[in-house]
């Protein structure tokens, strides 16, 4: 398996990321993380700002460039976004389970990549289920912040 990682592009991954997070559920029974519903509301509301399409920069896709979908296109295996704040989210496919630790990482590399846009600098913290004790473990191990859900 190669992974690979890359910006979101809002017009031609949206139908095909939510698609993704509504399998996770539906495989995990779990919301784990990141919710469809807070994914459509970076760009359709409630009453926030307008959605730039600068801030596809904010999600990453992580894929399995030796396996495709559907469609011919690499496999998602992993979508994380990054807000203004520390707060990040992310979804991993269950089947790519191991890569947990490998995806967590790469997101506090690019955040602390990204300029600063706010007092609280380049920390990221994860909401993590309070049910989910490997993942917290985890987020422990790294030294990570932890926001439950």
């Amino acid at each position: 398996m190669t992974l690979g990682v890359r910006d979101f592009l809002w017009h031609e991954d949206y139908g095909t990321v939510m698609k993704f997070l509504a399998e996770v559920i539906e495989l995990t029974q779990s919301v784990r993380n990141l919710i469809p519903t807070r994914f459509e509301n970076r760009k359709y509301g409630p009453c926030g700002p307008e959605y730039l399409d600068e801030e596809d920069s904010f999600v990453k896709i992580w894929e399995d460039t030796d396996t495709t979908d559907s469609s011919g296109r690499p496999r998602i295996v992993a979508v994380g976004v990054f807000t203004d704040s520390p707060d990040s989210f992310f979804s991993l496919h269950p089947d790519y389970k191991h890569l947990d630790r490998e995806i967590i990482i790469d997101m506090e590399r690019m955040k602390a990549a990204m300029p600063p846009t706010d007092d609280r600098g380049l920390r990221i913290a994860f909401f993590v289920e309070a049910t989910d004790t490997e993942r917290i473990n985890l987020m422990k191990d790294l030294g990570l912040l932890l926001l439950w859900s």
